[in-house]
Formats: structure tokens, sequence, C-alpha cells
């Protein structure tokens, strides 16, 4: 189904794809690797490209496990350990919105009801899952053992906002209670993943922790009931994302392939624009007035102080201010 979710959705990932295939060759030198994970890569956004179109329940479940299969040959790419431990885990942790894809199916075409406890479960797992909300958050730190290219592709922009969009594409299913807990885990998220980015060293980890954060974000946005703000604030953090995990990769390379925070420097070939583009970057996705997702927290900050209880306005602020934290260290 063609429509505004849909196209958004397709945007994001035509923009962050075609980068990053293009990074995936300067990445590994033109050597023999960006020849095996290229079409992998393409493999992720053919079916990605299909399944933000996709409008029933089926069609959905049925390539929502083309990318399940995929992310795992992608994370599984340098074949040693850590890279399978890793794998398993974000298959086994994928695997609870899978099967609560298909618990959806079978409720609803047994039962007829969207209101019920099971249903409301279901729901939940599948958004959570996907989206990496709290306490589903390890999946995708364990995915950064993935290559640079990939983790810029998928797991910093793209996989990680199928949540997102199944919200946005099947949010007629949605209740009062599914938008209750999730607004709940949201800023539970949010909170949580901030305070990690200030303490953790780990500099890939880092930035998907800010991943999980700007994510949870656009499912606030949404259940406050603007679906623009929320396409706005997903397209937003996934080109930014995106183009962040590319530069952080080159710094992690002339760093001696250091992924501590305090270990990376920049070396004689960074150029002079790399850190102006990394700050750029880096305030565009902490909501710095008039960049990057400014735009959408501002409205909403906005909407919450006229109309908004001061418990909901204290924890927004308390958000707003850990990710000015975190993104300054």
């Amino acid at each position: 189904m063609i429509d505004l979710v849909g196209v958004g959705c397709f945007f994001m990932l035509f923009c962050c794809g075609s980068v990053a295939l293009v990074y995936c060759f300067h990445y590994f030198m033109g050597s023999f690797s960006s020849v095996l994970l290229f079409p992998l890569m393409v493999w992720f956004l053919g079916t990605m490209g299909v399944l933000v179109f996709s409008s029933s329940l089926l069609f959905s479940l049925i390539f929502w496990e083309y990318l399940g299969l995929v992310s795992f040959f992608l994370i599984l790419f340098y074949a040693n350990m850590s890279s399978l431990r890793a794998s398993l885990v974000t298959l086994f942790a994928s695997r609870f919105g899978d099967v609560s894809v298909f618990g959806m199916l079978m409720w609803v075409s047994w039962w007829a009801d969207v209101s019920g406890l099971v249903f409301v479960l279901f729901y939940l797992l599948v958004v959570m899952t996907k989206s990496a909300c709290f306490p589903f958050i390890s999946w995708l730190l364990e995915a950064m053992r993935a290559p640079t290219p990939v983790s810029s592709l998928v797991h910093s922009s793209t996989l990680v906002a199928a949540g997102v969009w199944f919200f946005l594409r099947y949010g007629c299913l949605s209740s009062v209670w599914v938008d209750f807990f999730l607004v709940f885990f949201c800023f539970l998220t949010i909170i949580v993943t901030a305070v990690c980015s200030i303490v953790f060293m780990d500099l890939k980890k880092i930035v998907a922790l800010s991943t999980c954060n700007n994510v949870s974000w656009c499912i606030v946005f949404f259940v406050c009931g603007d679906l623009c703000l929320s396409l706005l604030q997903l397209i937003t953090h996934g080109l930014c994302k995106c183009y962040l995990f590319m530069s952080v990769g080159d710094l992690m390379s002339q760093s001696g392939s250091s992924q501590s925070s305090v270990g990376v420097y920049l070396g004689r070939y960074s150029g002079r624009f790399l850190p102006l583009v990394q700050g750029f970057l880096v305030l565009s996705l902490c909501g710095l007035p008039f960049l990057g997702v400014f735009f959408s927290k501002h409205s909403l900050f906005s909407l919450l102080l006229y109309g908004g209880g001061f418990g909901l306005v204290l924890v927004c602020f308390l958000s707003l201010f850990l990710s000015y934290v975190y993104s300054v260290r």
C-alpha cells in the first residue's frame, strides 16, 4: 500500500542504502570482503523495501521472517565466536517479535478481537522487540559486532525502525492499554539508554544506545496523535545516524580499530571536515535549536507545556537534558 508511511520509510531506506553500499567498498578498501558483503546488504534493502509497503499481517509476517534471517547472516559476517554469539542473541530476540506477529494473526483470525489481553501482549512484544525498547535493548548492542557498513545501514537506522513502522502501519489495531504501556516503556528506555551512554566506553555501543533513545521518541510522538512528527523524527534520525556511523567507522579505522571512546583520535588522513561533520550530526541528533530532531521535539514540548501534566513535562525535560549530556560527551 502506497501511503505516507510507506513512502517516508522507503525514502529513508533509499537515502541510507545508496550511501551505505558505496561506503562498503570504501570501508574494506575494495577487498574481497566488500564483494561478499554487498549482495547481503542488497538482499536486506530489497526485503525491507517490500516490507514497508505491505499492508496485511500475513504479508508482513513473511518479510518479517526474511529480515531476521538476513540480519543473522550480516552479523555473522566475520565468522568468529563473538559474531556467532551476537547473531544468535539477535536472532532469538527477533523471534519474540516474529512469534508475536504470528500470534496476532491467529488471534484476529479466530476471535476478531483486538482489545483482549493476549492481543495487547502480542502487539507490545512486536513493537518493543523490533524497536529495541527496554528490556529488549541487549540485542542491538550485540548487533554492533557486525561490520561498520552493516551497523550504519541495518542496526542504526533501518532495521531498528521496523518496530516504529509496524506501529505506524497497524496503529488502528492499538488500544488505550497499548499506548499507555508503550509510552511508559519508551520513556524508561530513553532514560536508561541516556544514562548508559554517559558511562559506557565502547563508541559503537554509545551510538547504538543513542539509536534506542531517538527511536523511542518516534513512538511517543505517534501516541500523542501526530503521524507527521513521528515520521519526521524517524527520517531525520535515520539519515543523521547512518552518516554518523560511517564517520565513526572511519575514525575507529584510523585509530587502530579502537572502539574505546578514549582511544580514538584524528589521524593525519582524517581531513579538516571530519570533526565538523561529526559535530553537526551529533548536534542534530541531540536536538540543538534549528537542527535535526529539534523541530519534532520542540513541537511536542510546546504541546505538553500548555496541556500536559507536571510529571510528564518533568520526564520529557529530564530526557532532553540527558540527551544533551551524552551528546556532549
